[in-house]
């Protein structure tokens, strides 16, 4: 009888051996968790689900963070990455032993009630309200009231961090916002109550909200084609974090997905450009600062020369219309 059971047990681990071996090949791949922050998750969170998952990734899970709580998560190996609304902080130990990798460019756009009558903003006045010198609407050609500026209350927060930057030249520096909120989504809603408020948010959260108003900026309006041909002042990415030394082999497979063509137009469609369509704007974004900086050092009270406010490289545009309309034409 010792024989016989002997082979029958074999057999029956050679059959589970089976079984575990060729079942692996057909599971679906282990979930893998991505950290954002609230504008990335807004912008395309639900497009890195789907596209992984087409992609036969498998599952991938999205966190709610605020953007330096996604960052740090990433530095800790608690998330595989990480996708947030603004770049590397340098002066952060942290940031630096990742990898941050533009996906897609948005603009940074800001934000009003409808009623309020201002339609423009110049970039010298926004940065003195941003600076707390400019605190009436009359001295930007509106009423006699109170600017309510408005604030995300998180340090480092992504889209707040990236105007900063632009307008101060560093991502850290306080502002003298009255009211300070969760995130953008809670900021928002606050200023669809307020006719005297202004904040910042992301072109693409913001381009379908018909409870606000987009002012333009130095007279340009914020468009996606606006903001790839370097036209409108304000661009920043969404960014893609890693970390540099031992990266997921899921993180490829989610940057490969994030630049894939069949994406491309569902980016659009949110007023977001890929990066390899304006490959322009991200050859001098660097440079770009430079020439916020020269538009911020004319006094306020001084006209700014038009030169100023003209891209030093931009885009041609296309001679010849095409024979057909494309996507692009009419998704501003």
């Amino acid at each position: 009888m010792f024989p016989i059971n002997a082979m029958m047990r074999t057999r029956a681990v050679v059959a589970l051996l089976f079984v575990v071996l060729t079942g692996m090949q057909t599971l679906p791949a282990a979930a893998q968790h991505i950290a954002t922050d609230a504008a990335a998750r807004r912008a395309m969170g639900d497009l890195a689900e789907s596209g992984y998952a087409g992609d036969g990734g498998g599952a991938l899970t999205l966190g709610d963070y605020a953007t330096i709580a996604a960052i740090d998560r990433v530095f800790k190996g608690e998330s595989d990455a990480a996708l947030v609304a603004r770049g590397v902080h340098k002066l952060r130990a942290e940031e630096l032993a990742l990898t941050f990798t533009p996906i897609a460019w948005d603009g940074l756009v800001l934000i009003t009630h409808p009623a309020n009558p201002v339609q423009s903003i110049g970039l010298r006045q926004l940065r003195d309200v941003y600076a707390g010198k400019i605190k009436n609407w009359r001295e930007l050609g509106g009423a006699d009231a109170p600017i309510n500026l408005y604030s995300v209350a998180g340090p480092l927060d992504g889209v707040e961090f990236e105007l900063r930057r632009a307008l101060f030249g560093f991502g850290h520096v306080p502002v003298a916002a009255g009211r300070w909120y969760l995130n953008t989504v809670s900021l928002e809603a606050a200023v669809a109550l307020d006719r005297h408020a202004i904040a910042v948010s992301a072109l693409s959260n913001v381009h379908a909200n018909k409870q606000i108003k987009m002012l333009k900026l130095e007279g340009v309006a914020p468009t996606r084609v606006a903001v790839r041909r370097g036209e409108y002042l304000l661009a920043a990415p969404v960014y893609l974090v890693e970390r540099t030394e031992q990266a997921p082999a899921s993180v490829a497979r989610l940057r490969r997905v994030l630049s894939n063509e069949s994406l491309a137009r569902s980016l659009r469609s949110r007023k977001l450009t890929p990066i390899r369509d304006a490959t322009m704007l991200t050859r001098v974004f660097e440079s770009r600062r430079e020439q916020l900086l020269a538009i911020l050092a004319v006094p306020l009270e001084l006209p700014l020369a038009g030169e100023l406010l003209v891209p030093k490289e931009i885009e041609p545009r296309p001679i010849v219309a095409p024979a057909t309309p494309i996507a692009e034409s009419v998704d501003e």
